[in-house]
């Protein structure tokens, strides 16, 4: 029986999309192993922080907990203070390591933070903490902002486990809703040389993946 659709069909924009999401998805987490873990907050997403805080209070290894500005005009705002991250529901235990930024607007605004702070504290490796539907989106702009200032740092994944069926705080929607916003969102912000590309992508995690960071999770 002849096949309706090859198995290697021409690149669209939408299959280029979902390529990405699945190699970044698909990536060894050695969380333990990383230089630093690094949380994006916002959106009061407690999910986000209380899943970073969990792995730096347990892997002990890791040096630093990174804690990236949210912007304090929402109104579920929250500002991760040593004191407020101390307490329920985030439980912080290990207080030496962490850096918090107070306040960034937009996502390349941390990216930006990151950069800076990855250098100074000599950061070779790190776990990225964030809601599932704004990992890709948050990984890439990170990226080009890693790759732009001439930096080559080990990024994993680490998505914050929460179903797409809960409601965001700061908006009422659900991941599920989300989705197709942070797909707009991608493609407009690579044109404007704020996220990284597909062709960037590629490169990239042929690099990392002969790092030495992932080797012993490599199959």
């Amino acid at each position: 029986m002849e096949r309706l659709i090859e198995r290697a069909v021409d690149e669209d924009l939408t299959s280029r999309l979902v390529a990405m999401a699945l190699m970044v998805y698909s990536l060894p987490r050695p969380v333990g192993d990383v230089d630093a873990i690094l949380v994006l907050p916002g959106q009061g997403e407690d999910w986000r922080l209380t899943a970073a805080i969990k792995a730096w209070n347990t892997d002990l290894n890791v040096k630093y907990l990174l804690v990236a500005g949210s912007y304090s005009g929402e109104k579920t705002w929250f500002e991760p203070t040593l004191e407020n991250l101390s307490v329920e529901p985030y439980n912080l235990t290990r207080r030496e390591g962490v850096v918090i930024h107070p306040h960034a607007h937009h996502t390349k605004e941390q990216a930006a933070w990151i950069s800076e702070i990855v250098r100074e504290l000599d950061i070779n490796s790190l776990a990225l903490v964030v809601s599932p539907y704004h990992l890709l989106r948050a990984y890439l702009t990170i990226l080009e902002t890693l790759l732009a200032s001439g930096q080559e740092v080990a990024m994993v994944p680490m998505p914050a486990p929460v179903a797409p069926h809960v409601p965001i705080p700061e908006t009422g929607f659900t991941a599920w809703q989300l989705v197709s916003g942070e797909v707009a969102r991608i493609n407009k912000y690579q044109q404007m040389g704020d996220v990284a590309t597909y062709e960037q992508l590629q490169a990239y995690l042929e690099w990392l993946w002969d790092h030495p960071i992932l080797k012993p999770h490599a199959s």
